[in-house]
């Protein structure tokens, strides 16, 4: 387990020495653990030494990540989402707020934390300044890394369904898989969560310590967790659509294939019949077929005329050995 604190513009590493001057007197910080996995037996004294109950560090360890904003002991307990730094499991942040510390417990998700706090310095100060907006900012900001990733989807299928309707290749479909399976976690956990969030901060002014302005923030928090979830129903409508638009070009192209194979059967059935007819062994047939002349007239002149003669003819009726028949004014 590894530890850092932030009070809004510098990091750096928790020391004991913290657990000793922390108070509700002091600023106001935000103490990142990174844990070493779900069931880090190092988080529940860590907490234990700020203060916090054995049920807050009970239910840091979950691993559901329900979405339920509970309070415990005057404390806030909570959780969000964050984009993982590799893989396509999201990583849940719990977190554990109170009028002088917050802090969020991780197993993952290096990358998203620094670019949070990246994000909050400069406004740090300010913000610290009003401890209760603290957790509806930093969840928002959180899971905000779900939104790009979520950009960085959409965009990756809406440029493969493209390529799909330019020309159908097999490796779109494992593409396309690659797409999905980045989308399912998101697919399979967010719903769930945004149930039991909107739930549970129906009125977030009824949470310990959570003012007007507090409370405005956790509603903006819901509204995200909102929109994200819309968002991941429409990457998903994508994929499917997309899904059905290679489904498509390849009935397409087998439909064309097997229309030009249908085409050259046609123009080469009246040489098949000339082949079956003259390949009759009649006596007076063949006696009368004798001649270079004859050989030629029949078996090079004619077959070719009757081929010429078949394409004139489909041709005139729109077809072209692409397989497909044009109407009058040309368009396929």
């Amino acid at each position: 387990m590894k530890a850092t604190i932030f009070d809004g513009h510098t990091t750096r590493p928790y020391t004991p020495q913290d657990q000793d001057v922390l108070s509700p007197d002091t600023p106001f910080v935000w103490i990142d653990v990174r844990a070493d996995g779900a069931h880090d037996p190092q988080v529940g004294p860590f907490l234990a030494s700020l203060g916090f109950s054995d049920v807050m560090a009970t239910y840091t360890s979950r691993g559901d990540g329900s979405g339920m904003f509970q309070q415990f002991d005057g404390n806030l307990v909570g959780a969000t989402w964050a984009a993982p730094d590799s893989g396509n499991e999201p990583v849940l942040v719990h977190l554990v707020w109170n009028s002088a510390r917050m802090v969020t417990i991780r197993d993952g998700g290096d990358r998203v934390m620094a670019q949070v706090k990246q994000e909050i310095d400069g406004r740090g100060v300010h913000l610290f300044s009003q401890p209760s907006a603290v957790p509806g900012v930093v969840m928002e900001l959180i899971l905000g890394s779900l939104d790009r990733r979520l950009t960085d989807i959409g965009e990756g299928v809406d440029a493969l369904d493209e390529q799909i309707i330019d020309r159908v290749a097999p490796a779109q479909l494992q593409q396309l898989r690659v797409l999905r399976g980045q989308l399912s976690p998101l697919a399979r956990r967010l719903p769930t969560y945004l149930d039991n969030v909107s739930e549970a901060l129906t009125d977030p002014t009824s949470l310990p310590g959570v003012d007007a302005t507090g409370a405005q923030y956790l509603q903006a928090y819901c509204g995200r967790v909102q929109s994200t979830v819309s968002r991941v129903g429409n990457v998903d409508d994508s994929i499917r659509n997309a899904a059905q638009d290679y489904q498509t070009e390849v009935g397409n192209k087998q439909g064309n294939r097997i229309n030009q194979l249908t085409i050259v059967s046609i123009l080469f059935l009246p040489v098949t019949f000339l082949t079956g007819y003259f390949g009759m062994n009649f006596q007076w047939l063949v006696n009368s077929t004798m001649s270079f002349g004859t050989w030629l007239t029949l078996g090079v002149v004619l077959p070719i005329v009757t081929v010429l003669v078949s394409a004139g003819i489909l041709a005139r009726r729109g077809f072209s050995l692409g397989g497909k028949k044009q109407n009058q004014d040309g368009d396929v």
